[in-house]
């Protein structure tokens, strides 16, 4: 069995879970995990760092989660332009007594003029793919640190197999401002992910994050963000709204 059938079994396995978990009634999933969705509002969009469209985007996400396993479904779509990311993932946790170790695998495919869904082939010598990206990564945090590290490598449709590193270090702040300071950076050359030829620092960023009031049952989530890459020479400052 080659790569490509190996791959297209995986991702409609995948595609099965998430549609079983949509039509299932929620009371009958209770009992197992819990279904959470929602949605987040950015003035761009950035990913590690590298900024994939500047135009305010919208993200609606829905997930399914027990404890230890979660699978779920979100896409990032421009109001302004024409970028529409479509992204799914699964997760496993593995808890210790010194560490959380959470393993992820995700799906990313970008919607555009000629895009094909079903189109699932890997990056070959003569430049033909397909419209899929698969990438794998670990998070790694423990209750007793303020620090998470997370480690990815791509996996499918990227000639590079690129790989990414990061650490980010988090603090409550006064009148329950939560703030997050990240440090990451591509591992190896990686022209398509991360835009560098060799080992580079890509995210260096910190965001504030609170909890506005707006009535006495209802908090709004808000974030602003402050993103600069060293490896492309650009800062930028981002809104984030949640629902």
């Amino acid at each position: 069995m080659n790569c490509q059938s190996t791959l297209i079994k995986v991702m409609k396995s995948v595609f099965l879970i998430l549609a079983v978990y949509t039509v299932l009634p929620i009371q009958s999933l209770s009992a197992q995990g819990e279904v959470s969705l929602g949605a987040n509002t950015v003035t761009r969009y950035l990913w590690r760092g590298i900024q994939f469209d500047n135009g305010v985007n919208f993200q609606p996400y829905m997930m399914y989660h027990t404890s230890n396993f979660e699978v779920g479904a979100s896409s990032s779509m421009s109001l302004t332009n024409d970028f529409n990311e479509i992204y799914f993932w699964a997760g496993y946790s593995v808890k210790t007594s010194l560490i959380n170790a959470k393993f992820y695998i995700a799906d990313f495919y970008y919607e555009h003029s000629g895009s094909d869904f079903l189109n699932v082939k890997n990056v070959n010598g003569d430049g033909v793919r397909g419209d899929h990206s698969v990438e794998g990564y670990v998070v790694l945090s423990s209750e007793n640190s303020p620090f998470v590290l997370l480690f990815s490598r791509t996996l499918w449709n990227d000639p590079d197999n690129s790989m990414y590193a990061e650490v980010s270090y988090s603090k409550e702040l006064a009148n329950d401002v939560q703030s997050t300071f990240s440090l990451g950076g591509s591992l190896n050359k990686s022209t398509e992910w991360y835009f560098t030829n060799n080992a580079s620092i890509v995210n260096v960023s910190y965001k504030l994050s609170k909890s506005v009031q707006i009535t006495s049952n209802y908090a709004l989530p808000l974030s602003v963000a402050s993103i600069f890459n060293p490896n492309g020479k650009a800062f930028f400052v981002i809104l984030g709204v949640s629902i």
